[in-house]
């Protein structure tokens, strides 16, 4: 029994504490919901037809472990590794937002045909979702 406790103590002390988690919204509504929990998010597919340059791209992002003071962003990568930030934010949690004039941009001048949405605190880089627009 002791040493079953012992392991159930030691598994709980090297779980992570904290929780991200982040919402997704074009302009006033929410199209998705993610935490970290997630190994791979699932993509978040918009109808390209359905967007205008003025459009926003929202994200929400909180942790368990705010940081007031840190530098947090947020940049789309595509598959040839070019990046481009598109909010830039002091301390979490953050609200980014981006209007779909430089996701478009970027997706045309480039020629990318996928776009990768990433969180960047400076320690670490979370990928938040892959943005699929048809």
């Amino acid at each position: 029994m002791l040493l079953i406790g012992f392991c159930l103590t030691g598994a709980a002390n090297t779980m992570a504490d904290t929780t991200d988690y982040w919402q997704v919204y074009v302009n006033k509504k929410v199209v998705a919901r993610y935490d970290e929990g997630l190994l791979a998010p699932a993509p978040l597919t918009l109808a390209k037809k359905n967007i205008t340059a003025i459009d926003t791209l929202k994200v929400r992002y909180v942790a368990d472990a705010p940081c007031h003071d840190c530098l947090v962003s947020m940049y789309v990568e595509d598959e040839h590794g070019l990046r481009a930030t598109l909010s830039v934010m002091q301390g979490l949690p953050a609200v980014f937002k981006a209007s779909f004039r430089p996701l478009l941009s970027f997706q045309r001048l480039n020629f990318s045909k996928q776009l990768y949405i990433w969180y960047n605190d400076g320690k670490r880089k979370r990928l938040l979702f892959e943005l699929k627009l048809k």
